[in-house]
């Protein structure tokens, strides 16, 4: 009931506070949900929302959660196409990765208080 329910919210991922349960559903320690949390990011193409695809082909520590996100990452890239989109993704991804080792050296500052 759960992952249909997350699959759902994908429709509704435009919404700000959709976006952040979203966002909170990566650690969900149910593999069903986290499967759902991938396809509900894809199927709303939220530009805002492929960090947690990011996030997830990297860090979950289930090898098909991690290899799913990254398929629906290449199944995204594909669906926008070439060209300036690709770029667009591309520097995005970039920026992703900055925001995420930024996170990480804040995380690690504040630990230190």
């Amino acid at each position: 009931v759960r992952s249909a329910a997350v699959r759902a919210l994908g429709s509704f991922a435009t919404d700000l506070r959709v976006a952040e349960k979203l966002r909170e559903l990566v650690k969900d320690p149910s593999l069903r949900v986290r499967l759902a949390l991938i396809e509900a990011v894809q199927r709303s193409m939220n530009p805002a929302l492929f960090g947690i695809l990011d996030e997830m082909s990297v860090r979950d520590q289930e090898g098909r959660i991690r290899r799913a996100a990254r398929d629906s990452i290449r199944k995204i890239r594909e669906i926008l196409g070439k060209g300036t989109q690709k770029e667009v993704l591309d520097e995005l991804e970039k920026i992703r990765a900055q925001e995420r080792q930024l996170e990480e050296r804040l995380s690690k500052l504040e630990s230190l208080r």
